[in-house]
């Protein structure tokens, strides 16, 4: 079974959580959001024409629909990442929150999705938790 990635409008609550446990992070900035249907309609489309994310959380039949607390989405990362950085030119930051226990990305609409992919995949030791990841990526 594929696990999701939980997204939410990255604010105090998560600078907050990452402060408790010593990470460093960027700054919220304000009017952070999460995206309504249409937003993620038109980046999606724009983003994955082969089809390969799935999103879920949204009234597909509504453009206006805004999820309450979060959305969900899973598939490859980059494209993930493509279409987060997008929402992230309307919508301000976001957080990406894999179920999985891995680091939560910060996302904006400036993110080195290269890079930050590449730290994923080198730096993240379960052993360390966090640490090293977002010492790397915020630091």
């Amino acid at each position: 079974m594929a696990n999701w990635d939980l997204v939410v409008a990255y604010d105090s609550r998560a600078t907050d959580w990452l402060v408790e446990r010593g990470h460093p992070h960027p700054a919220v900035q304000p009017g952070n959001r999460l995206p309504c249907t249409a937003e993620v309609s038109s980046a999606w489309r724009k983003h994955d024409p082969d089809k390969v994310l799935l999103i879920d959380n949204f009234d597909w039949n509504d453009e206006a629909y805004v999820p309450d607390e979060a959305f969900k989405l899973r598939g490859d990362e980059t494209v993930e990442l493509k279409v987060l950085v997008e929402l992230c030119v309307r919508c301000g930051q976001l957080w990406m929150y894999p179920d999985t226990g891995s680091p939560a990305i910060i996302v904006d609409a400036s993110l080195d999705i290269e890079r930050t992919l590449r730290l994923y995949r080198e730096v993240f030791d379960p052993e360390d938790g966090w640490e090293r990841f977002y010492l790397e990526m915020y630091g």
